[in-house]
């Protein structure tokens, strides 16, 4: 699935890399293409507004590529993120967050992108505690997933 970055504008590219022979791609509300032989791919640009599932007749590696080195105003580092199937989404995790930025550069804000089947939202628990009334969720488009935004 593709999911935008919060606070960005410029949108990100999507670059899917097929494992097997004549893989059928088909991001919602887009024309499917069709991935010939192992090791190929396409990448497609999609906008930062935009919360899309990405289907593939076989194993694919997806990796979303953020654009923010040409843009200055844009509040990302560059960066590569290897985005995981559904099928490997896990029902609890553990992650860790730098506490310090350099301080003669930008103070860092972290991000965590939440993605959850819409019918178990109410009981997403972040330490140990429900998430605050009237967070904003937004639905992904041809899954029944949402993203806090």
């Amino acid at each position: 699935m593709q999911a935008p970055i919060p606070k960005r504008t410029v949108g990100d590219y999507f670059r899917v890399v097929a494992s097997e022979d004549n893989t059928v791609v088909k991001i919602a509300g887009m024309p499917s293409f069709t991935l010939a032989k192992a090791g190929d791919w396409k990448q497609i640009q999609l906008p930062s507004s935009s919360y899309k599932s990405i289907n593939a007749s076989k194993p694919v590696l997806m990796a979303q590529f953020v654009l923010s080195q040409l843009n200055k105003f844009e509040p990302a580092d560059p960066s590569m993120m290897i985005i995981p199937p559904y099928e490997l989404f896990n029902s609890g995790y553990t992650f860790a967050t730098p506490e310090y930025s350099h301080p003669e550069y930008f103070k860092y804000e972290n991000q965590i992108l939440l993605v959850i089947e819409s019918s178990k939202k109410d009981g997403l628990l972040l330490d140990g505690k429900p998430l605050p009334k009237g967070t904003k969720w937004n639905p992904i488009e041809g899954t029944s997933l949402v993203i806090r935004d």
